[in-house]
């Protein structure tokens, strides 16, 4: 696991939401984890889903491969595929589906 400064998961730092691809891929390699969670149990492909980050969210897939758990809910229930569909990202919702949400 790595881990910053303060104890956190690097996926979960104060800029999560720009996130670039090259980022994610070097957490991953590196050997963060993937479906790592928060304190509200949101994992990075929550943020991924709540910021329309379809990019991201496709290399999480295919640099974390099976340890996304694309069904993960977070403190209040809420799924990415929810999220997707709540913040009304339509490219994000469609990959969730076809990634089996």
């Amino acid at each position: 696991m790595v881990f910053t400064r303060v104890g956190n998961s690097p996926f979960f730092d104060k800029n999560h939401r720009r996130l670039a691809v090259k980022t994610v891929t070097a957490l991953i390699n590196c050997g963060a984890d993937p479906d790592d969670r928060d304190a509200s149990n949101r994992s990075p492909l929550h943020y991924g889903a709540y910021y329309g980050n379809l990019d991201c969210i496709k290399e999480l897939f295919t640099a974390g491969r099976e340890r996304v758990d694309i069904e993960a809910e977070d403190l209040t229930g809420w799924r990415p595929i929810q999220i997707a569909v709540d913040q009304g990202h339509a490219r994000v919702t469609a990959l969730l589906i076809k990634k089996g949400a």
